[in-house]
């Protein structure tokens, strides 16, 4: 059969009708932006919370990593391996006190000497075991007065406790309230470094004496 064009309503072909363009409209989209806007707004104290928790968790893991491959390597070769605060990645820095611009490992073959027992000094030939720099942004690594500088193991795999046992606090920020700077702590005795804990879940790691850790600068 043969139809003709618009000859009945329920024709297949048609002409004359123009279909509406699909769209959002201004208002749609100023109220869409809007709501992105609040949710980004609600969200960014909970990410920001995150990312200082993981950074100062990553930093605080490197640094235990390094006295624990200082001790294995002391005890391996059978010389004493110091670990210290560097600011250029080959030697030991000798002013401040903050380990916030990284560490290094070496061998320290002269550590009989009296000076070398106080602050370790990489000599040239010495053999460099490690090296960390460039600690993320607003990141801080504060140790205890007896590791200002350095820390060695003797060739036992003890840490030469001439400087006693300590702990280095790893925080992020400068915020007066501790537990907003997401602290860790690394105890170091003479037998071994530990990650420190959180037992009551407070948000501040706890020392070796079980007492939560009271400042990210002076641990």
């Amino acid at each position: 059969m043969l139809l003709t064009v618009g000859s009945s309503p329920d024709s297949r072909f048609s002409f004359g009708y123009r279909q509406r363009d699909q769209g959002i409209t201004l208002l749609e989209l100023m109220v869409t932006v809007a709501i992105v806007g609040i949710l980004a707004m609600l969200a960014a104290p909970a990410f920001d919370s995150m990312v200082k928790a993981n950074r100062t968790k990553s930093v605080a893991n490197e640094l235990l990593a390094s006295l624990n491959l200082a001790r294995s390597e002391a005890a391996r070769r059978g010389q004493p391996v110091s670990v210290c605060r560097s600011d250029d990645g080959s030697n030991c820095a000798t002013s401040g006190t903050g380990w916030d611009k990284g560490w290094i490992v070496f061998v320290n073959e002269n550590h009989t000497n009296a000076k070398e027992r106080e602050t370790a000094v990489r000599d040239k030939g010495e053999q460099l075991l490690q090296v960390r720099r460039d600690l993320p942004a607003g990141i801080t690594v504060r140790p205890n007065g007896n590791f200002l500088q350095s820390l060695t193991y003797l060739r036992t795999g003890l840490l030469w406790n001439g400087l006693g046992t300590g702990t280095f606090a790893v925080c992020a920020g400068s915020d007066k309230a501790i537990a907003k700077r997401k602290p860790q702590a690394i105890v170091v005795n003479a037998t071994r470094a530990i990650l420190a804990t959180d037992g009551n879940g407070d948000g501040i790691p706890e020392k070796g004496d079980a007492g939560n850790l009271q400042s990210c600068e002076t641990p």
